[in-house]
């Protein structure tokens, strides 16, 4: 029952932009090249886990956020990182 509610609180989070492709006039080298910007180099390379607790009726919950990212690989370098984010309810196995 609880975990049905955080995957609905996580149901109902917005969700993630797409990213788009560049315009074909653009060439191939500068394309591969906005993938990922200087900037990707300063997010960080572990997650960030954070322990909290809700409460969802009389019930008091427990349970786990971790967020982070995950390296987007193209011809074996990191063209790009993706945002994550998993919540579980401490307690509960890992899936």
């Amino acid at each position: 029952m609880i975990a049905r509610m955080l995957a609905l609180l996580l149901l109902a989070s917005p969700a993630p932009a797409v990213a788009q492709a560049p315009p074909a006039s653009q060439p191939a080298e500068r394309a591969s090249a906005t993938k990922a910007g200087p900037e990707a180099r300063l997010l960080p390379t572990e997650p960030v886990v954070t322990q909290h607790t809700i409460r969802i009726g009389t019930q008091q919950v427990a349970y786990t956020a971790e967020a982070g990212w995950l390296p987007i690989r193209e011809d074996g370098k990191d063209a790009a990182r993706m945002f994550y984010i998993r919540v579980r309810e401490v307690g509960q196995p890992a899936h």
